[in-house]
C-alpha cells in the first residue's frame, strides 16, 4: 500500500511534459515542415488566398490554408497536386483509386485537370510529429498516385 501511494504521489508531482502544437495560424511553421520534404515557399493561389506552394520529387504542389475567417485562424489545410488529363485518366480511374486507397482523393477538377487532394485536420493543435507524419503520406501518395496514372 505505501509502494503504491508513494508512485502516486510521484506521479502527481511530475510536472506532464509541455507538448507544442503546430495549427494553421503560424504559417511558417507549415512552411519549414514542407521544406523538409523539398522545396516550398510562400505563394498566393489563384484565388488570391494565401497558400504554400511546394515540390516534392517532380511534383509541384499547393497548400491551402482553409476554415479561416479574414485570412486568420485557419482550421486546416488541403495539400493538392494537379496533372494535365490524358486519354487515360477517366473519372472511373478516379473513383478506382477512391475505392482502393486509404489517404489521398483522387478527382477530375472544374478544369478538367487530374487532381489529387488531402485534407490535414489542425483545429486544436498537433504535434509537429504528427503534422511531419502527415507530409509523408503526402510525399508517398504522390508517388503511389504518379505510378496508379501511369498504369
Amino acid at each position: 500500500m505505501l509502494l503504491r501511494t508513494t508512485a502516486l504521489a510521484l506521479m502527481m508531482s511530475t510536472p506532464a511534459l509541455a507538448v507544442t502544437l503546430v495549427d494553421a495560424t503560424v504559417p511558417d511553421v507549415i512552411l519549414s515542415v514542407a521544406r523538409d520534404f523539398g522545396t516550398a515557399s510562400f505563394d498566393n493561389l489563384s484565388n488570391g488566398d494565401p497558400g504554400i506552394k511546394g515540390r516534392i520529387d517532380d511534383v509541384t504542389y499547393y497548400i491551402n490554408f482553409a476554415g479561416y475567417k479574414d485570412n486568420r485562424n485557419c482550421n486546416s489545410i488541403q495539400l493538392e497536386a494537379t496533372w494535365e488529363p490524358t486519354s487515360d485518366n477517366t473519372l472511373a480511374q478516379m473513383n478506382t483509386w477512391n475505392r482502393t486507397k486509404m489517404v489521398g482523393t483522387a478527382s477530375l477538377n472544374s478544369k478538367g485537370n487530374v487532381a489529387l487532394s488531402m485534407w490535414v485536420n489542425l483545429r486544436n493543435g498537433v504535434s509537429a510529429e504528427n503534422l511531419h507524419d502527415s507530409f509523408e503520406w503526402w510525399e508517398f501518395i504522390l508517388g503511389d498516385f504518379k505510378d496508379f496514372l501511369s498504369e
